[in-house]
């Protein structure tokens, strides 16, 4: 018989190596030459537009209303009210080289990576050292896909 601890490890490692298997898919398909854009572009397909953020590496997303139903966009809140910075786990997204982040929206259907680091995780909740202002709200579901997005994965060449 296994413990609850055991569970909720095994759940976690589950969780983790998912991730990274959405991210890393992500990756291959924009490097085998799913991409359509570069530089300082503006990247446009039917659910979604890409702009480059200025003096950063990063684009902000914006999807239609179709998309964000579709892919069922939901998100959460951070939380300053304790000692220590929380959000949702489920708002944690891993990138290929292991950096861990959090989309952002500030406004409707936009979405923007914002770096976050992680202290600890206890179930459901991660615990941050770094990262997005409490209140602000970020994705718990469609992460990747606006990942997916941003890096132009499944636009037509």
């Amino acid at each position: 018989m296994i413990g609850p601890a055991t569970r909720a490890a095994r759940t976690r490692r589950t969780r983790t190596m998912l991730r990274w298997l959405v991210a890393g898919l992500a990756v291959t398909a924009f490097a085998t030459g799913c991409a359509k854009t570069g530089g300082e572009e503006e990247a446009t397909s039917g659910a979604a537009t890409v702009k480059p953020v200025p003096g950063t590496d990063l684009a902000r997303v914006t999807l239609t209303a179709d998309a964000v139903r579709r892919l069922d966009v939901q998100t959460g809140t951070v939380d300053g009210s304790g000692a220590q910075r929380t959000m949702p786990y489920r708002a944690v997204f891993y990138d290929p080289e292991g950096r861990t982040w959090a989309f952002v929206t500030d406004a409707p259907r936009t979405f923007v990576r914002a770096p976050v680091v992680v202290d600890h995780i206890d179930g459901d909740t991660a615990f941050l050292t770094d990262g997005p202002e409490p209140g602000a709200a970020v994705v718990t579901v469609g992460g990747p896909e606006i990942y997916g997005a941003e890096l132009g994965v499944g636009d037509d060449e």
